[in-house]
């Protein structure tokens, strides 16, 4: 049987949740049936610390522009040079970059959006619909995304396929050493005798950081020997750690900066914390499921696709640092629940595998190819 040749094209190979799903399918994707190739423009450094660096089917390529008669063609002839059979794009540059090469090849195109609610602007919702009236296939990561993105443009819901992100369950499964604990905590600078309230996640206003700062006096006030974990980096972070002086918290609270030792970070946490606004599915929270962790997350977007209230986690409202609190010490009052929740997720975490991802998208590829 002949192998199916796919290229995968996105911005950059960063930490971000799209990013993490195309590295995964090009781990996961069967290799004696199909060959997968990523091409990035990002900067080589924005990589994970994995490897990756040195695959020779990650490809990054130097643009001066993105969408320039001159990408297009260097692109075009990268699909002819590898025999490319279907090209999949992700993230809304690498949509038209690869519309335009697959036209001009003519090779299927499969769009993956990634985002929500996208698109946003009635501009962008005409350009899907007119790449609908060529493209084979839409993929969306939830049923939430498919159904705001079929609505926004018009495109026939039939024509959109909903595939999961997926985990790393062998990498978010394991459980580190007392003394290999007990090191991060030190490393931390976090007292042995503390429970750990974690989060995970870029710090954009869309991640809803702010609202777990303003829920941690009341959960102070309860539990004095908390520390909070605040995994990520990103624009916001001097407004947050001002936002702590201003609630005299700053002993309380951690902030790691990136990391790529999330499984290590996740497995010293007691309870992760999601406070997310307009989450397309959540990474984040897939990987604390996957290491069983108790979960206090929004009940906003595709996050309850994931997290049937009251049994893998507890569902708040968004922008509520009360109720966040409310739930968080309702955990932290009950170890037993949160035990129970935690083994709750894992199982449903099985659902959500990379491989499981990998395998669906095979099918589509066989699809879209035959």
């Amino acid at each position: 049987m002949k192998k199916i040749n796919v290229l995968h094209i996105i911005p950059e190979l960063g930490i971000g949740g799209a990013e993490t799903v195309v590295l995964g399918l090009h781990r996961c994707t069967d290799p004696n049936r199909f060959s997968t190739r990523i091409v990035h423009w990002g900067e080589q450094q924005t990589l994970p610390n994995r490897g990756e660096t040195s695959d020779p089917a990650i490809i990054r390529e130097k643009l001066d522009k993105v969408l320039s008669v001159g990408t297009i063609r260097r692109l075009v002839r990268l699909v002819k040079e590898n025999r490319i059979d279907l090209i999949q794009t992700h993230l809304i540059d690498a949509d038209l970059l690869g519309f335009l090469v697959s036209v001009l090849t003519r090779k299927p195109v499969i769009i993956t959006i990634h985002s929500y609610p996208f698109p946003t602007e009635r501009r962008h919702g005409l350009r899907y619909r007119i790449i609908s009236l060529f493209n084979s296939r839409f993929i969306c990561v939830s049923d939430t995304v498919k159904d705001h993105f079929s609505r926004v443009t018009g495109i026939d819901p039939g024509r959109i396929n909903v595939v999961y992100n997926g985990v790393h369950l062998a990498k978010f499964s394991k459980e580190g050493s007392e003394q290999e604990r007990a090191d991060l905590r030190r490393h931390l600078s976090i007292a042995g005798d503390h429970s750990i309230v974690g989060t995970v996640g870029r710090l954009i206003e869309d991640k809803g950081h702010r609202y777990l700062l303003l829920a941690v006096p009341y959960i102070l006030e309860a539990h004095p020997k908390t520390t909070f974990l605040i995994v990520g980096d990103g624009e916001l972070k001097a407004d947050l750690v001002a936002l702590c002086q201003e609630l005299n918290i700053s002993k309380q609270v951690v902030f790691t900066g990136s990391r790529t030792d999330i499984p290590e970070l996740l497995d010293i946490m007691d309870i992760l914390v999601f406070p997310s606004f307009r989450e397309a599915l959540g990474i984040s929270v897939l990987e604390a499921m996957a290491m069983g962790k108790a979960i206090v997350a929004t009940d906003d977007a595709a996050i309850p696709e994931l997290i049937t209230r009251d049994q893998e986690g507890l569902l708040v409202h968004p922008g509520d640092p009360q109720g966040i609190a409310a739930a968080v010490i309702e955990l932290l009052n009950n170890s037993e629940r949160c035990r129970a929740m935690g083994k709750a997720a894992k199982r449903k975490a099985a659902l959500f595998s990379a491989e499981r991802n990998a395998r669906k998208m095979e099918e589509i590829y066989q699809q879209v190819s035959s």
